[in-house]
C-alpha cells in the first residue's frame, strides 16, 4: 500500500510539472554540478555506502571544516569621508593641493584651505573632487590678477604702454570678482544634494595647530630639530630672517633640558652622537630657529630642502648659500647688482599658513592674534621660567641664612624679577595658638569650597 501511494504521489507532481511547470527548472539543474562519486560507489547499494562512509569525509562536513576568512567576520573599515571635525582628515585633504604643478595659486576667498574645509580633494591640474563622498568634480581656472599683471609685465615696455588702459583693468578685476563669487558658491553647491558635505563643512579654527600643548610641542620641536641637524652643514653658512627671536635661541638652548631636543630612541648610536658634538653652538642655534618656525629637514635626490607640514611648502637651500649664482638670460646679467640671499623663516611659509598666518591659527584667550611661530616661542618662555622656577628648589649644599646663592638666571627681557636666591631666611616657628587659628581658617575655607562644589557629606553605612 505505502508502494501504491508513493507512485500515485509521483505520478501527480508529474502531471502537474508537465503542465504548469517552469522553465527555468530544467535550466537550473543543468546549471548544477554533478556531485562527485568516489570510485566503487556507484555500483554498491544505497545502505552499504551509509555504512562504509566512515572512511570519507561528506559534504556537510567538509563545509563545517572549511575555515572562513577573518575578514568577512570582522571587516576592517576605513576612514570616515565625511569627518569635519577631524584635523587630520583636513591635512590630508590639504595635502593633495601641496605640488605646484597640481594646484596654481587662486585668490584667498577660493583658495586651497576653502575648499580642503569642504571636503574637496585635488584630483588633478586645478579639478576638486569628493573623493568616497558624491563623486563630483569641479575645475577651477582663475589667476589672481596680480599673477597676470606680472606675467603681462614681462613682454615689451611699448606694448604694455599702449594695452595699458584703466578700464581694461577695471573689466579684468571686475571679471575677476564674478568667477570667484562662482567658485566660492561652487564649493558648497559643488556637491551633489544628498551629499553631507553639501551640508555642513569643516569649522573656522580646523587649520589650529595644537603647539600649546606640552605632549605636541615637545616631540614635534625634538622632531623638526633632529632632522635639522643632518643638514647642518648647508646652513650654517645662511642668513636666516627674523635676525632676532625673543627668547634667543641662545637663551632656548642654555635653559631647555638636554633631553628635550635629544634623540630618544638610538642612544646606543656612537657615530650620530660624535657627529652632533662637532657642531658648533652657532650652528645648533641656527638649527633650532629654523626648527622653532616650523620648518623639517628632508634630503631628495641628494637635494637638501626645508619642508614645512601644514602648508606644504619646500625650500631649496642651494639657492641661499653665499656662492649661489643663478642664471641668467641675455641682458639680465648684471655683476654688480646683487641679491638679497637671506632666508626668511616666516614670509616663505604660504599665506595660508599657520605659522605665519594669524587668522589660520585662529588662537585665543592670551594668544589671540598670534601666528604658531609667536605662540611657540610665547610657551618656550615660560617653560624655561617654569625649569628655572624648580631649579631653586633643588639647589644642593647647606644654606645659611644671610648666605648668598648665585645663579646665571639674571633679569628677564620685560622687567620681571631675577630668579636668583640673594638669601634664604629660616621660617619662624609658630605658637600652638596661631597654629590652631590658620587650621580653622583653611578648615573653614574648605567647609565654603565643599558648599560651592555641591559635596555631600556620606551617610554611615547601616548595619
Amino acid at each position: 500500500m505505502p508502494e501504491a501511494l508513493a507512485t500515485t504521489k509521483r505520478k501527480f507532481h508529474k502531471l502537474l510539472d508537465s503542465r504548469f511547470g517552469s522553465p527555468s527548472a530544467p535550466a537550473a539543474a543543468a546549471a548544477t554540478p554533478p556531485r562527485p562519486v568516489s570510485q566503487g560507489t556507484i555500483s554498491e547499494p544505497a545502505t552499504k555506502r551509509i555504512r562504509s562512509g566512515g572512511s570519507t569525509t561528506s559534504l556537510a562536513a567538509s563545509l563545517r571544516n572549511k575555515p572562513v576568512p577573518a575578514t568577512s567576520i570582522n571587516p576592517v573599515r576605513g576612514e570616515p569621508n565625511f569627518a569635519p571635525w577631524s584635523h587630520d582628515a583636513f591635512i590630508k585633504r590639504l595635502r593633495t593641493f601641496g605640488p605646484v604643478t597640481n594646484w596654481h595659486p587662486k585668490p584667498d576667498a577660493i583658495n586651497e584651505v576653502q575648499w580642503a574645509k569642504r571636503g574637496w580633494w585635488c584630483v588633478d591640474t586645478n579639478t576638486v573632487g569628493c573623493k568616497g563622498g558624491c563623486q563630483q568634480r569641479v575645475a577651477v581656472k582663475v589667476e589672481p590678477i596680480v599673477k597676470r599683471r606680472r606675467v603681462q609685465a614681462e613682454g615689451d615696455d611699448q606694448e604694455q604702454e599702449e594695452e595699458d588702459d584703466e578700464d581694461d583693468e577695471g573689466n579684468q578685476e571686475e571679471l575677476e570678482r564674478a568667477l570667484v563669487d562662482k567658485y566660492k558658491e561652487l564649493i558648497i553647491e559643488g556637491h551633489s544634494d544628498d551629499c553631507l558635505w553639501r551640508k555642513a563643512g569643516c569649522k573656522d579654527d580646523i587649520y589650529r595647530l595644537p603647539i600649546v600643548k606640552s605632549t605636541v610641542w615637545q616631540p614635534e620641536l625634538r622632531t623638526r630639530y633632529q632632522s635639522l641637524l643632518r643638514l647642518s652643514p648647508f646652513l650654517e653658512n645662511l642668513t636666516l630672517q627674523p635676525a632676532e627671536l625673543d627668547p634667543s635661541p641662545n637663551k632656548i638652548l642654555a635653559n631647555l633640558p638636554t633631553s628635550l631636543l635629544d634623540k630618544q630612541e638610538d642612544k646606543s648610536n656612537e657615530e650620530d652622537t660624535n657627529e652632533e658634538s662637532e657642531i658648533t653652538e652657532e650652528t645648533k642655534q641656527k638649527v633650532l630657529k629654523v626648527a622653532v618656525c616650523g620648518w623639517h629637514g628632508s634630503t631628495e635626490s641628494s637635494t637638501q630642502l626645508l619642508a614645512c607640514e601644514a602648508c606644504f611648502q619646500r625650500i631649496g637651500l642651494w639657492m641661499y648659500q653665499p656662492d649661489y649664482k643663478p642664471h641668467r638670460f641675455g641682458d639680465d646679467d648684471d655683476g654688480d647688482e646683487e641679491e638679497d640671499r637671506s632666508l626668511d623663516l616666516i614670509q616663505l611659509h604660504r599665506e595660508h599658513c599657520p605659522w605665519r598666518n594669524p587668522i589660520m591659527q585662529a588662537a585665543t584667550g592670551n594668544y589671540a592674534g598670534k601666528s604658531a611661530h609667536a605662540i611657540l616661542l610665547d610657551v618656550l618662555d615660560r617653560y624655561i621660567d617654569e625649569q628655572r622656577r624648580r631649579s631653586r628648589g633643588t639647589i644642593q649644599g647647606p644654606v645659611t641664612a644671610g648666605s648668598e646663592v648665585e645663579s646665571d638666571a639674571g633679569a628677564t627681557d620685560d622687567g620681571r624679577e631675577s630668579l636668583a636666591l640673594e638669601s634664604m631666611p629660616s621660617m619662624p616657628e609658630l605658637t600652638r595658638a596661631e597654629t590652631e587659628k590658620y587650621d580653622k581658617e583653611r578648615m573653614s575655607k574648605l567647609r565654603r569650597l565643599r558648599t560651592v562644589l555641591g559635596f555631600k557629606k556620606r551617610a554611615p553605612p547601616t548595619a
